[in-house]
């Protein structure tokens, strides 16, 4: 990936992800993601690997040329911005064009992921993570304004097209990445105050919140499991959670048990 075409970087980015296409993961793929579109099945650290030469190349130019054709070209992009280095405020205003194209779990997830710059300025992707929960209180104010009324200093962060999403997609991603990066003693009151307020979209949205709520009682089982009985949360969701806790996390038997308590209090 030596060429500085973008035309020569996209038609070495399809080669290779034909070289390392799995049929059967194709198909696995297909099966969990139905409506998908082009599939060309390729595993998640193979598209890591052509991610991280293109994001060691120049990331922002192959961003603004990037194809949408399939769904590895999606995934890759936001990979890429994983991967990029370079001024925080670039990186979100890339982040905030990306963002609107996450129209399935695996895309959502993966660059939930290896988004590593929520784990270098977690106060600054907090804000921006909040500004997807749509017209909630958690909103920061000031990312609801034109980009032309935005403060003297705060400029350079694109303003953001959350109204672009379906609502079951845009908190599957705020609640991925509480999930993966704010599950602390700074933020787990607000990221469960968060969770209680996500609760509007469809499943995979719901099963977004869920994650997030797991990971919260693995980490924070007093507080999480003192949070939930103060609050109202979906039955279906709390199932869901539960399902995680057992399968996913493997808690030990009474760790479930407790955590089953609380849903029969419902």
């Amino acid at each position: 990936m030596e060429s500085s075409s973008f035309e020569d970087v996209n038609r070495l980015v399809r080669s290779e992800l034909y070289e390392h296409m799995d049929p059967e993961f194709g198909k696995y793929l297909a099966m969990n993601l139905p409506g998908c579109g082009n599939i060309i099945g390729v595993r998640l650290d193979d598209l890591k690997e052509i991610a991280r030469q293109i994001a060691d190349i120049n990331w922002k130019e192959y961003l603004k040329h990037a194809p949408d054709d399939t769904l590895e070209d999606v995934v890759i992009q936001g990979l890429v911005l994983g991967f990029a280095q370079g001024k925080l405020e670039e990186i979100l205003a890339y982040a905030d064009e990306f963002v609107p194209k996450i129209d399935n779990w695996w895309v959502c997830d993966s660059f939930c992921s290896t988004f590593v710059a929520a784990s270098m300025y977690p106060e600054i992707v907090w804000e921006f993570i909040m500004k997807y929960m749509g017209d909630s209180e958690l909103n920061p104010a000031w990312r609801k304004k034109e980009e032309a009324e935005i403060p003297e200093g705060q400029g350079g962060i694109a303003v953001g097209t959350w109204q672009d999403m379906s609502d079951d997609f845009r908190l599957r991603f705020v609640a991925i990445m509480l999930k993966c990066y704010f599950v602390n003693d700074k933020y787990i009151d607000k990221c469960l105050y968060a969770f209680e307020h996500m609760q509007d979209g469809g499943y995979c949205a719901k099963d977004g919140v869920a994650f997030g709520l797991a990971e919260s009682y693995f980490v924070f089982p007093d507080k999480t499991i003192e949070y939930i009985k103060g609050a109202q949360f979906d039955r279906q969701i709390l199932e869901m959670t539960k399902n995680k806790i057992e399968k996913i996390y493997r808690l030990p038997e009474a760790d479930v048990n407790r955590f089953a308590e609380v849903i029969n209090e419902y």
